[in-house]
């Protein structure tokens, strides 16, 4: 019977961990890439103005939209003007020539009138909690947990394999 020690069991748990993240890491990939092939555009949400529909820290994927397919109620995204790249999300609720109102489902009142140019798409799915995801792996640390120590692990796997293979001897049979 095998005695696991202290040293074996972390061993195992670490392995299991670093498989585990990686697994993660690469499913929250897969999945990001199929909906953003399927929709177009990824947005992180960063207020809580379209609340309790879509929350701060969730993610929303954008699908183009012509103006002429714009109707009111629909939750579009678009570019602040004066504000460098700033998207806002928001509902569509009133359309007049080509000027749009958007309001936040949490606000009171609408933002200032967006041209139909600004919209940069249309809400097509809304994954709660992806953008805190997203976020988190564009810091430091979050980026090392999902790509380097998979990496990591992954080469160190390839280097054992090697340096176990190149110990053993290589015997050939000569049928000859």
């Amino acid at each position: 019977m095998t005695r696991l020690t202290l040293r074996g069991a972390l061993r195992i748990g670490s392995r299991a961990l670093l498989r585990a993240s990686l697994l993660v890491g690469l499913l929250v990939v897969t999945a990001v890439m199929l909906l953003l092939v399927v929709s177009g555009k990824l947005v992180t949400v960063q207020s809580g103005s379209m609340s309790p529909l879509i929350r701060k820290g969730d993610a929303v994927f954008l699908k183009p939209v012509s103006p002429k397919q714009l109707r009111t109620g629909q939750i579009v995204t678009y570019d602040r003007a004066g504000r460098s790249g700033q998207l806002v999300t928001h509902r569509l609720i009133h359309i007049t020539g080509s000027r749009l109102t958007v309001q936040g489902d949490a606000l009171t009142s609408p933002d200032p009138p967006v041209p139909e140019s600004a919209i940069v798409g249309r809400v097509a799915v809304i994954v709660p909690r992806l953008g805190v995801v997203i976020n988190g792996i564009r810091t430091p640390p979050g980026l090392a947990l999902v790509v380097y120590l998979p990496a990591l692990y992954l080469i160190g796997g390839e280097i054992r394999r090697a340096l176990r293979s190149s110990r053993r001897p290589n015997y050939r049979l000569n049928n000859g």
